[in-house]
């Protein structure tokens, strides 16, 4: 990614950036002194915000951010603030949400549920050829958001 955001910026003019959806950090340590200014980087792995953002990423776009939008900036206000312990302690509350819905089926199914579950918003089916999750898998998920005390 830092050679693509090299060759990128060199080539297109209206270049502004990119999505980092990597677990490799170092990575995107490199992707980040690639940059030039008015270019962004976007997280797109969930579950690296925290450290992520001790690194300097600050911006995301992350699926979960439908789900957890409070948790979400929390560990970005906890790291702003220096608050390391709060960031990791949060940043472990949302990577045990998502992992309440991963073990559940195909990612697309188990974030509609997970929406419709948080929000109790009808936010309909997945797309063909995807199928919603169980009637079983939504309520296992539920009762794990409610253990993590994220929904009552």
């Amino acid at each position: 990614m830092p050679a693509f955001v090299k060759k990128a910026t060199e080539r297109i003019p209206s270049f502004k950036g990119i999505k980092f959806t990597s677990n490799d950090l170092s990575e995107g340590a490199q992707v980040l002194r690639a940059l030039k200014n008015g270019q962004e980087m976007f997280l797109g792995a969930d579950t690296l915000i925290a450290p992520a953002a001790l690194l300097g990423i600050k911006s995301s776009i992350g699926t979960t951010w439908n789900l957890f939008p409070r948790l979400a900036q929390d560990i970005l206000d906890a790291v702003e603030r220096n608050d390391i312990a709060k960031a990791r302690s949060l940043q472990e509350k949302l990577s045990l949400a998502i992992e309440a819905h991963t073990v559940e089926g195909p990612w697309v199914p188990i974030m509609k549920a997970g929406m419709e579950i948080v929000s109790g918003i009808k936010v309909g089916p997945p797309s063909l050829p995807q199928k919603p999750i169980s009637e079983e898998a939504r309520k296992r998920i539920e009762s794990r958001l409610r253990k993590l005390e994220i929904i009552n």
